[in-house]
Parts: structure tokens; C-alpha cells; sequence
């Protein structure tokens, strides 16, 4: 299969991630990519100069995660975009939650929890550069090989535990553990590990930085995930 640039439809059989269109200088895609996502406006664009997309990982109805490539270091990112137009919530101001969950990303320091590389705006995309987690969701493994033994179950949710005392010594809630939101990979030991990924509705309980109070949530607007709300 070919790589394509999506803006010019320049082809060329052989690339690797972030690899240039020399026609115009966006990013190349894996063709296979573009089957899959033939109307996404961001594949084989570069962010802020140095983000190249050429995959997507995920997507919603209010934002999409991609793979990029930061191309000054040469290393894969994961990138957190909003949708222009995605689904809005009355009362629940996307731009200041966005920019809110970065500040609370940049403050921890967990190898449980998603690292935050660098974030900004990019001709009006909100973007969140993050490490990319390798593995699947906790979705996704019980889809696939439904309910875990007694034993690996208590392993991955000590694992959680774990990777919570780090937003929780801070005062922040993150209100949406859900396996969507739970990542099972190898750890550099050849064990399991978890990440606890997405902080977008999480918040603040007692804080003296401001920059992570945020906005409060309006008197009854509910937001989260009901199946995974207490």
C-alpha cells in the first residue's frame, strides 16, 4: 500500500511516519488511513510547525486523539484535538475545560497517569500533545476477552489505586474512571501496567493555584459518563 498526501493526492510507495509531501510539505498518510477516515480535515497536516498527523487513534463526538510525529525529535506523539463543530454541552465551556485539563496534566508527575507533552492553539484547533501509550483500552481488552480472572482484575485495579494517589495528593477529581479511560500495556518490567488517561471533566477541590480551580459546574448540568457516575 502507498503513502497519499490528502491535500494534493501526491503518492509515493515507501515512507515513514512524518515523512513530507514535497509538493507542498504536509504530511504523507498511509492509504489505508485514508480509507478508514476519508473526510478528516486534519490527517497529513502539521500542527505548529512541528506535529505531523498521519493516524488516527480515537474519536468522538466532541474531539478526536491522533498519532502524530513530533518532528524535531523524531518521536510519536499521541494528539488531542477538539472538533470544529463537535457536540456542545450548554453550560460547559469546551475551550476553558480544555486548557484546564492541560494545566492539571502539566502539574503531575505519574507513571500512571498520561504525560503532558506541550499544548497551544493552531489556527483555532485547540491541541494537547501527549505521550503515546501503548496497549489498549480496558474497553477494549474486556471486549475482547471478557471477564478477567480474579487474579489479573486485582492487579490492574491496584494498578488504578495506584495511579491516582498522584492527581488525588494534589486535590484533583478526575470524575470519569471508566475503561474507556483506563490504558493495559507492558510495563519496562514485562508486567502489566495501567495509565489513566483523559482529564477532561476532572476538577479541583481544594487548590491555592488558581490557574487549576477552573470553572464551576453549573447547578445541574451533569457531566461524565451515568454508568460510571457515584
Amino acid at each position: 500500500m502507498t503513502w497519499h498526501c490528502p491535500q494534493c493526492e501526491h503518492q509515493q510507495p515507501l515512507a515513514e511516519p512524518g515523512t513530507p509531501c514535497p509538493v507542498h510539505g504536509g504530511t504523507l498518510v498511509h492509504a489505508t488511513v485514508l480509507q478508514r477516515w476519508p473526510d478528516d480535515d486534519l490527517l497529513g497536516q502539521v500542527l505548529d510547525d512541528r506535529y505531523a498527523v498521519y493516524d488516527i487513534l480515537g474519536r468522538g463526538g466532541m474531539g478526536a486523539v491522533y498519532r502524530g510525529r513530533h518532528l524535531r525529535l523524531g518521536r510519536d506523539v499521541a494528539i488531542k484535538t477538539i472538533l470544529p463543530g463537535g457536540r456542545q454541552t450548554p453550560g460547559f465551556d469546551v475551550r476553558e475545560r480544555f486548557f484546564l485539563e492541560a494545566r492539571m496534566l502539566a502539574n503531575l508527575s505519574s507513571p500512571g497517569v498520561v504525560s503532558l507533552h506541550d499544548y497551544g492553539e493552531d489556527a483555532g484547533r485547540l491541541f494537547m500533545v501527549l505521550e503515546l501509550v501503548e496497549g489498549v483500552s480496558l474497553q477494549t481488552l474486556l471486549r475482547e476477552v471478557g471477564p478477567l480472572a480474579p487474579d489479573r482484575a486485582c492487579r490492574l485495579a491496584v494498578g488504578m489505586l495506584r495511579a491516582l494517589e498522584a492527581p488525588h495528593a494534589l486535590g484533583l477529581v478526575h470524575r470519569d474512571i471508566k475503561p474507556g479511560n483506563i490504558m493495559v500495556g507492558t510495563g519496562p518490567d514485562g508486567y502489566e501496567k495501567v495509565t489513566l488517561i483523559d482529564f477532561g471533566v476532572a476538577k479541583a477541590l481544594e487548590t491555592d493555584d488558581e490557574s487549576l480551580s477552573g470553572p464551576a459546574t453549573r447547578t445541574g448540568l451533569t457531566i461524565g459518563t451515568p454508568r460510571y457516575m457515584a
